[in-house]
């Protein structure tokens, strides 16, 4: 049966189907708004990033913009389907504009929107009060405020409507029309943050081959604090029986003096530029740029507690 041929009585015969709309409409609307939010901050931590916030607060991440990107995929045709049934069950009079499912849910939802709303200032001041940059601090502030105040708007004005039997989409057109445009941009631009996947593959394999080549420095490291000479070949390494080294990958090995050596990789993307470059605990830069590419090593006298020091060879 379509919605606009059920019978007004049906509110109090199926209450557990529009209890089930409610929350499925309401579970997808959390969805938009996060995707939305987590969005929006990762283009803020693009443009406007702060260096001495760590990587968690400054840098783009890529799994939280991809999240956002996947909750709107997802997210957005099943608020909006959801929305267009519940909107038609009430101007049928199938929901009665009165039902309390309708009413508690909905001043739940305003409720956690007013909670976001007074949580997000309070996070703003605290940030400014600690030193934070404003600007980058206000624009996610302000990101919050929007994206819960119009949910909060929206939601109030709809509970509060009356004469809801028989009224027209006009109004639910419009307003839904100008939201489904917002999200689209939003939608568009994530892809000024979010890598495609050819390149967030890349970036794994070379995290992986940097990894590989961590490994075989400390490994060198390792059997020089132990013999007092640098392997010939890795497979001196692999042959010692107190060496914990397993060769892995396409991780080059070479010995370039008595104490100098040199690891070579190949790497689909360069790290140079990064505002915060992995570093080992002697403060070396794992800097590459795309391409193969050899790290030069030296093991330095004196030994800092008994263990040879790393230090970087000029290029």
């Amino acid at each position: 049966m379509a919605p606009h041929e059920r019978p007004a009585g049906e509110e109090q015969k199926n209450p557990a189907l529009h209890f089930f709309l409610y929350l499925v409409w309401f579970l997808s609307l959390g969805f938009v708004a996060s995707g939305v939010g987590s969005i929006l901050f990762q283009i803020i931590n693009k443009y406007f990033p702060d260096v001495l916030s760590g990587a968690y607060n400054s840098l783009v991440s890529q799994p939280v913009a991809v999240y956002g990107v996947a909750s709107l995929l997802v997210a957005v045709p099943v608020y909006f389907i959801i929305g267009h049934f519940i909107q038609s069950y009430l101007r049928s009079g199938a929901i009665n504009e009165g039902s309390r499912v309708r009413k508690w849910l909905t001043y739940i939802v305003l409720f956690i929107a007013a909670g976001t709303i007074i949580g997000d200032l309070i996070a703003l001041l605290v940030n400014i009060l600690n030193g934070d940059i404003v600007l980058r601090f206000a624009l996610k502030a302000l990101t919050i405020l929007v994206i819960a105040g119009a949910v909060f708007g929206y939601y109030l004005w709809e509970i509060r409507r009356t004469s809801v039997l028989g009224a027209g989409k006009r109004e639910h057109c419009v307003i839904g029309g100008i939201a489904l445009g917002l999200l689209i941009i939003v939608f568009g631009a994530a892809f000024l943050v979010v890598d495609s996947p050819m390149a967030a593959r890349e970036k794994k394999t070379d995290e992986q081959t940097l990894l590989w080549v961590e490994q075989t420095d400390s490994a060198v490291q390792s059997f020089y604090s132990r013999h007092d000479a640098l392997p010939t070949t890795l497979a001196d390494i692999k042959n010692d029986p107190l060496s914990y080294f397993v060769a892995q990958g396409s991780v080059t090995y070479e010995k370039t003096a008595s104490t100098s050596y040199k690891l070579c990789a190949d790497f689909a993307r360069t790290t140079q530029g990064m505002i915060n470059p992995q570093m080992d605990p002697y403060g070396w830069t794992w800097e590459h740029p795309a391409g193969h590419y050899c790290f030069d090593r030296t093991l330095e006298q004196p030994a800092v507690n008994g263990k040879p020091m790393m230090v970087p060879v000029a290029r």
